[in-house]
C-alpha cells in the first residue's frame, strides 16, 4: 500500500472517530434537553472540512462529495441558520457511517482485497436529504426512522 493511502486511511479513521465522538455529545445534549455547545458543532465542521480536503486531494470523489454536502449543512447549523434537530442528527449519524464504509473501501482496495460494499442508493439519498435540510425544506422525515442512533 502506498504511503499516501496509508496516511489518508489513518487520518480518515481518526477524523471519523472524532466525528462520531462529537455526534454522541450532541445526542447526549438532546437526551437531557441541554443546548449543544458551539465548540462541538465547530469541531464536527472542522473534521468534516478536513476529511473533504484530504479526500479531494487524492481524488476520492464519493467521500469528497458527501463530506462537502455535510460541511454545507453543518455550516448552516453553526451559523445559526438551521436549528439542530433529531432528524438532522440522524442524517449526520447515517452520513458518518457511510463515510466510514467508504474509507474502509479505500483501505481494502489499497490492500488488494475485496472491499466493503456501499449501497449506491445510500449516498444520493443522504445528499438529497442534506441539500433539502440546508435549504430549510423539512416537509419529510430525513431518516427512515425517527430514533436517534
Amino acid at each position: 500500500m502506498s504511503d499516501r493511502y496509508e496516511e489518508f486511511i489513518a487520518e480518515g479513521e481518526e477524523l471519523l472517530e472524532s466525528l462520531h465522538h462529537n455526534l454522541m455529545k450532541m445526542k447526549d445534549c438532546f437526551s437531557v434537553s441541554v443546548p449543544v455547545k458551539p465548540d462541538v458543532v465547530n469541531n464536527i465542521f472542522r473534521d468534516m472540512h478536513t476529511l473533504k480536503g484530504i479526500s479531494a486531494v487524492l481524488g476520492f470523489d464519493r467521500i469528497t462529495l458527501l463530506s462537502h454536502s455535510l460541511e454545507n449543512l453543518l455550516d448552516r447549523i453553526r451559523m445559526g441558520n438551521l436549528p439542530l434537530s433529531p432528524p438532522i442528527l440522524n442524517v449526520l449519524f447515517e452520513a458518518v457511517d457511510a463515510l466510514q464504509r467508504l474509507v474502509e473501501k479505500v483501505r481494502d482496495v489499497a490492500e488488494g482485497i475485496p472491499g466493503v460494499e456501499v449501497d449506491d442508493g445510500e449516498i444520493p439519498k443522504i445528499l438529497r436529504i442534506t441539500e433539502q435540510q440546508s435549504l430549510g425544506k423539512t416537509d419529510h422525515s430525513p431518516a427512515e426512522s425517527s430514533a436517534i442512533p
